[in-house]
This record gives structure tokens, C-alpha cells and sequence, in this order.
């Protein structure tokens, strides 16, 4: 699949339904978008919830309380992948080029 410039460029875009989302907490939708960077657009991410908290700036267990909050609003699902190890998280909002229609498209609510 050829991804638009702006993805190789190491930039992503947000859907604006993830941006203003007021059902979900601010700290929350903060977490999301540090998923779809490290995503590098794709439609999921492996990612361990120490370095979530890194890059937050938050405790671990706020990292996994937002995880929880952004699960239950189907953001995102998660996987254990085995005992000690990282999750993958699959990101239901993230914003896609479809070459076929030309338009960014949101897995979620499909074209924008």
C-alpha cells in the first residue's frame, strides 16, 4: 500500500471524531495520540504502558486507567500478547488515504 507523504514524513493525522470527543477525557484522547505516533500508520501499535507513561508524563496506573477509558469507548481494543509482555492496541479511529476514492477515511465512520 503507498501511504501519503505526510505518514513517510513521520507526521499522522487525527480524526477530528478523536479530537472532540467530549464523552472521553482529555488525558485519555492525550494517549491516544501518543499511539498513533508511535503507529506510523498503521492500524495498530505495540507498545508497553512504561513508555506510555514516559511520554505522557503520567503513573502507570493513570496510563492504564485512560487505556481502560479509551477501551470502553471502542477506541481501541487491546491484547495481551503473553505473561510480562506488551499489548497491542488497535486503533479504531485511525485516519487512513484511500487510494481508491482519494479521501481520508475513519475506520470507525469510514469517510469524513
Amino acid at each position: 500500500m503507498h501511504r501519503p507523504n505526510w505518514v513517510c514524513k513521520g507526521y499522522y493525522q487525527a480524526s477530528n471524531m478523536a479530537a472532540l470527543d467530549s464523552e472521553v477525557s482529555l488525558s485519555a484522547r492525550a494517549i491516544y495520540q501518543i499511539l498513533l505516533a508511535f503507529a506510523h500508520g498503521e492500524d495498530h501499535v505495540l507498545i508497553g504502558q512504561k513508555k506510555l507513561a514516559h511520554h505522557a508524563g503520567l503513573e502507570q496506573r493513570q496510563v492504564r486507567r485512560y487505556l481502560a477509558e479509551l477501551e470502553a469507548a471502542r477506541w481501541i481494543d487491546s491484547k495481551q500478547i503473553g505473561k510480562n509482555q506488551h499489548n497491542q492496541y488497535k486503533l479504531n479511529l485511525v485516519v487512513k488515504f484511500n487510494e481508491k476514492c482519494g479521501v481520508i477515511c475513519d475506520r470507525r465512520t469510514e469517510v469524513i
